[in-house]
């Protein structure tokens, strides 16, 4: 140990005193750069929800009371952990929780959503044939064109339709036949010097854009008109159609979501990837077509993923889509390629599952709170950026507070992927690639 004091001679009572602080101030001094290494490397990450007093927290729960015996409380993160504390405290005079379970699942909250008895269907606009019929999908009904003649009079050609098997087209609700060739039905759609339109209320509608037309649909889909059609019908030059729901923009320095007549921003890209979004997936969008938009609340990890998100089970290898809160099986291969047209977010149907459960113990401090721990590292397999913990109390519980707290294992695997999380959020802040 350096000594700055040799020439210093010290009564013995004193250079004792004068050794210990020295040996005080040392080890205080690699306590305090090991505390921070380890919150470094090894950070504990904290979730509260205080029933009581609604104030904002850094790091809130998310809460779903389902019934009187079922309370789901979510906690959102990116990150996997070792273990998970969780304690809730209740108000005065509730039922004694000693042994009760907590169950514990990994998830996207919009993929946990009730599967709909109700399929995915061809969205409008799409024109399709089976054998030697043919068909548009009109206001959410498939309309059949009672000839090749009246589509061919229309202005149609057969290579504006697309194939469709027999179960694809016996699983949409029948509208009535085009059977007539002055009118065109609602959702036809138009190309006129170079500008899209859609065809409804007997008024032509025009996309934003090429790029917002193609979001929606095939350039195929289009029948090919001179500018004579516009002095026909009435053009609704005020309101043109945007891009699809669940489309990715980016315009100046961020990245939206298109939602219901609206973009939202998303907060960082730390979300972005935390929601199983795709860099390549971003189509780059202009003034006027961003202009189209209101901007909503900015997109953060707690917010679940919108209508039109389409979700890939890993473990069944069935795609699903996302209408409302609700979620739709997407059967037909000819269905799936036109909702493909984004890369599906990855999910795992055994997310779904509460796999995890502790049994919670009486806590002495503070009163009416317990509490139970929860390894997780298994849950690293699983994707989602929702850990949902559920708990069935017997009676409607009068709860005051939950705390989650997650932690990380001290171990060289754990901190390989700290370093590399940390080198991933550099490159992601400086616009490159995903690590693999």
């Amino acid at each position: 140990m350096l000594n700055f004091t040799k020439n210093i001679i010290l009564e013995p009572t004193w250079q004792k005193i004068y050794s210990v602080g020295r040996v005080l101030i040392l080890l205080g001094f690699l306590s305090s750069t090991l505390y921070f290494l380890k919150n470094t490397f090894f950070p504990l990450e904290k979730f509260v929800l205080n029933l009581k007093n609604q104030k904002v927290a850094e790091n809130l729960l998310g809460y779903e009371d389902v019934s009187l015996s079922e309370k789901i409380f979510s906690a959102y993160s990116k990150d996997n952990f070792s273990l998970a504390n969780f304690r809730i405290t209740t108000a005065k005079n509730q039922p004694d929780l000693t042994s009760k379970t907590i169950s514990l699942r990994k998830t996207y909250s919009a993929f946990a959503y009730p599967l709909s008895e109700k399929k995915a269907i061809f969205p409008d606009r799409t024109l399709l044939k089976n054998s030697d019929q043919f068909f548009l999908v009109s206001n959410g009904k498939l309309r059949k064109f009672s000839s090749r003649k009246i589509f061919e009079s229309l202005g149609y050609l057969e290579n504006n339709f697309q194939e469709a098997t027999n179960e694809e087209i016996g699983s949409m609700e029948k509208g009535e036949e085009i059977i007539e060739t002055q009118n065109y039905p609602d959702n036809s759609l138009f190309l006129i010097n170079d500008t899209y339109y859609e065809f409804f209320n007997n008024t032509l509608r025009p996309f934003a854009s090429e790029k917002t037309f193609l979001s929606h649909c095939e350039k195929n889909q289009a029948i090919i008109k001179d500018e004579e059609i516009l002095g026909k019908y009435p053009v609704d030059q005020d309101n043109p159609i945007g891009f699809a729901n669940g489309t990715l923009l980016s315009f100046d320095i961020g990245v939206f979501l298109v939602e219901d007549g609206k973009v939202i921003p998303f907060n960082n890209p730390e979300t972005f990837l935390a929601l199983g979004y795709n860099w390549d997936d971003i189509i780059p969008a202009n003034e006027e077509e961003i202009g189209l938009y209101q901007r909503d609340k900015v997109f953060s990890i707690s917010r679940p993923h919108p209508s039109g998100t389409v979700f890939f089970d890993q473990d069944n290898g069935q795609y699903y889509l996302i209408s409302g809160k609700n979620k739709q099986e997407i059967q037909g291969e000819n269905i799936k390629r036109i909702y493909l047209k984004r890369k599906p977010i990855l999910a795992n149907g055994k997310s779904l599952d509460f796999n995890f459960s502790c049994a919670l113990e009486k806590k002495l401090w503070p009163f009416n709170s317990y509490g139970c721990q929860l390894p997780v590292v298994d849950l690293a397999k699983i994707a989602g950026k929702d850990y949902q913990f559920k708990i069935n109390p017997s009676s409607n519980l009068d709860i005051s507070q939950v705390n989650i707290i997650f932690s990380r294992e001290i171990n060289w695997l754990n901190m390989r992927d700290i370093l590399s999380d940390i080198k991933q959020r550099l490159f992601d802040a400086y616009g490159y690639e995903t690590i693999n």
